[in-house]
């Protein structure tokens, strides 16, 4: 059953995971939104209920990074789903600007595709 309140995005963005302020390594998200993620983590074991600190590093930002905290709701092979238990209006504002800007990038890189494409 999916309680999920926001729709997650398909943006892959560094994450930097630590646990009672030890570091476990740096992970790339396969979704995120303004109340979690979905953190590709193989070989690291993770459980649900498990707590965690996360900085998500946004490039393009400054600061490039947002430090939350969050929960382990899910765990599969490939991953885990994470519930950000403190989000903020900050890590809000900076995905969604980080996903205009990637938007505005690919439309450009489209728009130039397609003219080298007709020869222009």
């Amino acid at each position: 059953m999916n309680h999920r309140f926001s729709v997650r995005i398909p943006l892959r963005v560094e994450v930097k995971l630590s646990r009672h302020g030890n570091d476990l390594g740096h992970y790339m998200t396969r979704n995120i939104d303004s109340d979690g993620a979905f953190v590709e983590v193989r070989g690291l074991v993770l459980h649900p209920n498990d707590f965690l600190e996360l900085e998500v590093r946004l490039p393009r930002e400054n600061p490039g990074h947002v430090a939350v905290k969050a929960l382990v709701v899910r765990n599969t092979v490939t991953g885990v789903g994470l519930l950000f238990t403190n989000s903020s209006a900050g890590l809000t504002q900076k995905i969604g600007t980080h996903i205009q800007e990637l938007l505005e990038t690919e439309t450009l890189q489209d728009l130039d595709r397609h003219r080298r494409a007709a020869g222009l």
